[in-house]
């Protein structure tokens, strides 16, 4: 899952002071609030397969799976399986309600609140001003313009219950 806005503000933020030698979970804590603080809305163009969306952005996710930073169910309606990208829009919002619904983003209900949107696509194009800033698993890795594409069969996966007396025993591969 890639995470844009004010997640990547927060990811950035952390990773400096623990490049300082400040890490652990109160720093990501301190972040989380001081980055609410700071950040500022992002007017971003968003293409889904080709369609053009415009949005005053606070956050934004795309990904293919539900879950990241530790339990977060941000894509809530992602199937790793089905070809497409899953793409939540966190449209301008108040501190206040952000605050008041950080419980909502553990279970996915978030994504009922009207300044969230939601879509799917097997291509993602992301061009902002000011630029919007993108972290993966809680690195920092640039910032917009920004493109993400499903690459179909690109890899294999092997699901197993674990190892037989002859080594790993898989138990089905998916394409």
């Amino acid at each position: 899952m890639a995470g844009m806005g004010y997640d990547a503000m927060v990811a950035e933020k952390t990773n400096r002071m623990k490049d300082k030698g400040h890490g652990g979970p109160l720093v990501y804590l301190f972040n989380i609030f001081s980055s609410l603080l700071n950040f500022k809305i992002t007017n971003t163009r968003l293409w889904i397969d080709g369609i053009v969306q415009t949005h005053k952005v606070f956050s934004m996710n795309v990904g293919i799976c539900q879950f990241n930073g530790a339990g977060m169910k941000q894509l809530p309606r992602a199937v790793p399986d089905d070809g497409l990208f899953d793409v939540t829009v966190i449209r301008r919002i108040s501190r206040f309600t952000v605050i008041k619904s950080v419980k909502k983003l553990y279970d996915g209900s978030f994504i009922k609140l009207p300044q969230v949107l939601t879509y799917t696509g097997k291509s993602i194009k992301v061009i902002s001003i000011p630029p919007i800033y993108l972290e993966v698993d809680g690195e920092s890795l640039g910032h917009s313009p920004l493109e993400f594409n499903i690459l179909p069969r690109a890899i294999r996966v092997v699901v197993g219950e674990g190892f037989s007396e002859n080594g790993f025993n898989p138990n089905r591969v998916l394409p």
